[in-house]
């Protein structure tokens, strides 16, 4: 994460030399600094009404096309209105027993 970070302006933090994170350690020999930063996204998708709606449509699907998640993947989660691109992961250690319910 470090080049996003960095072209959102948080670039002196990287730097042992400039970085300041004095308000976590006294120490002045061996400053902190950041040398990685990680991130954990967890997705849970739920059929639920959103406000002001009563209840879910449910859309006629002639032929539904199945998908079962118990393999890895790649997913995105984009914005229809807009295009942007919200979310982006992957399932790559799939655990418990696989359920096909063929609805």
């Amino acid at each position: 994460l470090q080049k996003p970070l960095s072209a959102l302006g948080v670039t002196d933090a990287w730097d042992q030399k400039v970085a300041d994170f004095s308000g976590v350690s006294g120490k002045s020999e061996g400053k902190l600094h950041l040398g990685a930063v990680l991130q954990w996204t967890s997705l849970e998708l739920a059929a639920q009404a959103g406000p002001g709606e009563e209840e879910l449509e449910e859309e006629k699907i002639e032929a539904p096309k199945l998908f079962y998640a118990d393999h890895p993947f790649v997913f995105l989660v984009r914005d229809n209105a807009t295009g942007a691109l919200l979310l982006m992961g992957a399932l790559d250690h799939v655990e418990g027993e696989a359920v096909h319910d063929e609805l």
